[in-house]
């Protein structure tokens, strides 16, 4: 064999043996990266997020969907997080809700958890009254996200959507409170007790969980005559007008005498919202 064919021989020999090292090594990285792969879905796997009518002392979820079909007014739903049985140590834990809104997730609501004691699972009782599409993740104090989950809302409608149905509990948590002002809607200097020479007004703020349903608010001013048990004196109606998709809502009333009183407000069907009393001294 000349010359010439030995060294394309050897010259083959090394191209093989080259390919047969890479084809190894490509291997080995392959294999190293299902590995991790596998590792780290095993771990993300073993953290659940629980969508679910109810649960168990233990922290099993019940009647668990990620679908939700609820009444117009609105439905609780628990938020269950289940660590893989492994306890909790993170002394807070991040529920973060976000919203799917043109083609994006947006942040929608927070909540902050305290960890009382290392169990392996922690439950929020959230009431959600719109629809559409949510995605909820936890997060600890290096505030990465350690699991997450989505799921869709659907409400109900009645006839007329713009206003849905109440219930007999609709304004339950509803709040009204006397304030000196409303500040990129929060009230400050609230107030129970109310002067003559300092004006004798204030601004009325009330704040409901769900939207407060109603195109416009009946507001009635009652007082108690000469320190009467009951408050029997019937001041004044007024009304304002609002729209009802928006769950808080304040404006200013201005007495004319002193006097212990009565604020009732309704809705536009005259159900009763809120009241709230307040003293109005000399």
């Amino acid at each position: 064999m000349d010359q010439f064919y030995k060294s394309h021989i050897n010259s083959s020999l090394f191209i093989l043996e080259n390919r047969h090292s890479k084809q190894q090594r490509l291997m080995g990285y392959l294999l190293y990266t299902a590995a991790v792969f596998i590792l780290i879905n095993s771990q993300l796997q073993s953290q659940q997020i629980y969508f679910c009518q109810s649960h168990t002392e233990n922290g099993e979820p019940i009647n668990a969907s990620i679908i939700w079909n609820l009444k117009a007014w609105g439905e609780n739903i628990f938020i269950l997080y289940n660590n893989g049985n492994k306890p909790i140590k993170e002394p807070i834990l991040y529920m973060l809700i976000d919203k799917y809104t043109n083609d994006k997730y947006y942040p929608f609501d927070s909540r902050a958890i305290h960890i009382e004691k290392q169990i392996p699972w922690v439950v929020q009782n959230y009431k959600f009254t719109e629809p559409g599409k949510y995605e909820v993740y936890f997060m600890g104090s290096t505030h990465e996200r350690l699991v997450s989950a989505r799921f869709t809302i659907n409400i109900e409608e009645t006839a007329n959507p713009q206003k849905r149905q109440i219930s007999n509990f609709y304004y339950d948590n509803c709040e009204l409170l006397f304030c000196q002002v409303v500040i990129g809607g929060k009230p400050y200097n609230v107030k129970k007790t109310i002067s003559m020479s300092a004006g004798g007004s204030t601004y009325i703020y009330l704040n409901n969980e769900n939207p407060l349903n109603t195109e416009q608010l009946l507001v009635n001013v009652w007082r108690k005559k000469n320190r009467a048990f009951d408050y029997d004196e019937f001041i004044e109606s007024k009304k304002f007008g609002m729209k009802t998709e928006w769950k808080d809502v304040f404006f200013k009333y201005k007495f004319k005498a002193p006097g212990e009183y009565k604020i009732s407000i309704y809705n536009d069907r005259e159900i009763q919202i809120k009241t709230g009393f307040i003293t109005v001294s000399q």
